[in-house]
Formats: structure tokens, sequence, C-alpha cells
């Protein structure tokens, strides 16, 4: 795990949390300090979740979709062949590099959600 990159997010939403509290518990709102705990952290967890969607590979299929229309579109205005990986999905896929999981982003942002939880019940 990149502990630089979990240091610099936990750091980034403790200060996010710290004035969203601020500003909420300025605003009468009993509840502030869970919430801006929640608010902060999920985004975060969804970034986690959109990372682990993109690298199990769900997204290859629009991708490779997309590509081949473009490539195609333009062979048809300019006569360039159409790149080898786009040829079929399984060749596409089996062009990309598979690029190593990291769970940073899913850590801290389940963190903050359970901190928000923890505050609440406080």
């Amino acid at each position: 795990m990149r502990w630089r990159i979990l240091g610099r997010t936990l750091l980034a939403e403790a200060i996010a949390a710290a004035i969203l509290a601020v500003f909420w518990r300025s605003s009468g709102d009993p509840n502030a300090l869970s919430n801006a705990h929640f608010v902060v952290g999920m985004p975060c967890f969804l970034l986690g979740l959109w990372r682990i969607v993109q690298h199990m590979g769900l997204f290859n299929t629009v991708t490779f979709s997309f590509r081949r229309f473009w490539a195609a579109r333009k062979k048809a205005r300019s006569n360039e062949p159409i790149p080898p990986e786009l040829n079929s999905l399984a060749e596409y896929n089996s062009s990309r590099k598979s690029r190593p999981l990291h769970y940073e982003y899913l850590i801290a942002g389940l963190l903050y959600i359970l901190a928000s939880v923890l505050v609440s019940f406080a």
C-alpha cells in the first residue's frame, strides 16, 4: 500500500471536515461533526469503488467501442489503418497493461464514514 497517498488523503479530509464542521456548527447544526465526516468520507469512498470497478475491466467494453468507432471514422476519412488491438475486444483486453490495484481512497473513505457513525452515537 502506498502510505504517502493514504496519509495525504487523510490529512486533506481532516482539513475539509474541520472546515465543514466549523461552518455547520456556526449555523446551529447539532450534528455538524458527524455530518462533516460523512460528507468528506463519501466522495473518497466512491472514488475507491470506482477504481475497483475500473480495475476489474467493467468499462473495457465501452472504451473499446468508442475507440473502435473513432478509428473507423478516421479510416473512412483518411484511409489510416485501424490499430491491430482494436480488431476485437479480446485483443483490446490483452493489449491493456495491468496496473496494481491500490485501496488507499477506499480505506480513507471508510475511516471517515466509520468516524461519522461513531461521532453520531457519542
